[in-house]
C-alpha cells in the first residue's frame, strides 16, 4: 500500500490548527474556538485527512478544555465562599493562604498543560506525526 507524501499545505494547516488554540492567552473570549473552527473549515473541503485529523484533534481539545475551565469556575467558588460561611465568622489565614495557592498552582498547571499540547501538537504536525491529545473528548468526528 503506498502512500502519498504529505504536501506543505497539509502540514502548514495541520500546524496552523494546533497554534490556533494559542489564541487563548490572548484573554479575547472563545477566539481559540473561533480560530481552530475556521481551521478545520477550510481544510475541512480540501482532500488532506492529515490536515483534517490534525484540525478535529485541535478542536475537540479546545472544546473540551472550554467546557473543563467553565466547570472549574462554579467549583472554585463554591470552595471559596464555603471557606468563610462555614464554621466560625473568622477564618484561619493558613486556611485562606493554603486555598489561595492551591488555587494559583491548580490554574498554573492547568496553563502549562494547555500550552505543552498545544505547542506539542504543532510539532508532531510540523513533523508529518499524527497527535492525539491527552485528554480530549470526541465531539467532531
Amino acid at each position: 500500500m503506498e502512500t502519498t507524501p504529505l504536501t506543505r499545505f497539509d502540514r502548514d494547516w495541520a500546524m496552523y490548527a494546533h497554534l490556533a488554540g494559542l489564541l487563548a492567552l490572548t484573554n479575547f473570549p472563545f477566539v481559540n474556538i473561533i480560530a481552530v473552527l475556521a481551521v478545520y473549515l477550510k481544510v475541512r473541503n480540501n482532500e488532506s485527512a492529515f490536515a483534517l485529523s490534525h484540525a478535529r484533534a485541535a478542536l475537540n481539545f479546545q472544546l473540551t478544555f472550554a467546557i473543563f475551565s467553565f466547570a472549574f469556575f462554579p467549583v472554585l467558588f463554591y470552595c471559596w465562599i464555603s471557606m468563610f460561611t462555614l464554621g466560625n465568622v473568622t477564618t484561619p489565614p493558613v486556611a485562606l493562604l493554603t486555598t489561595l495557592a492551591i488555587t494559583l498552582l491548580a490554574g498554573l498547571a492547568a496553563g502549562v498543560f494547555y500550552v505543552a499540547c498545544c505547542i506539542l501538537g504543532a510539532i508532531a504536525a510540523s513533523n508529518g506525526r499524527p497527535y492525539n491529545y491527552p485528554i480530549a473528548v470526541p465531539f467532531v468526528h
